[in-house]
């Protein structure tokens, strides 16, 4: 809940920027998409939700757009990728597994060793890829490989080396 008070607040703040930002002021309302696993029961007591798509739902009342994206719900299709890595466990599971062809090797490496994959799902990408030629996506791959294998490593994940030492 508090998050999306955080969200609502920072919509607000946006939208008076705009309107500070311009002359003549620009009389518009900032919309707010949420994107989340899930649509939260909770938001079902205080508010109205109108699906409109798959994982799709207008929030209201509300005096601005203001949608709900429950990525767990989202069909699988390349438009919705970056949606569609707020998944969460089998809807995530389900994802990797079907986004890993369509990426480049960096890119999949990027989400096995920074998302939240189930360690069987982790394997089994990590065995798909193959080796690199590459020193600098071998070293990721062989990161990935160690976190896949133990609890310690998963942790400690988004803790990983990156290229040339930047955080």
């Amino acid at each position: 809940m508090v998050e999306v008070k955080r969200a609502l607040l920072r919509r607000q703040a946006r939208e008076v920027e705009r309107v500070e930002e311009r002359s003549p002021h620009w009389i518009g309302e900032e919309p707010l998409w949420f994107v989340a696993p899930d649509v939260p029961p909770w938001l079902h007591g205080v508010r109205v939700l109108e699906r409109f798509a798959p994982g799709c739902y207008r929030v209201g009342p509300s005096s601005f757009p203001f949608l709900w994206i429950a990525a767990n719900e989202l069909p699988l299709c390349d438009e919705l990728v970056p949606f569609l890595t707020a998944r969460s466990g089998q809807a995530l599971d389900d994802f990797a597994r079907w986004v890993a062809p369509r990426r480049e090797m960096e890119w999949v490496l990027s989400m096995v060793q920074h998302m939240p994959l189930s360690p069987k799902v982790r394997e089994e990408l990590m065995r798909k890829l193959g080796r690199s030629g590459e020193p600098e996506i071998e070293a990721r791959r062989q990161y990935a490989v160690t976190a896949a294998t133990t609890d310690e490593a998963l942790v400690w994940a988004p803790q990983a080396p990156c290229a040339a030492g930047k955080p």
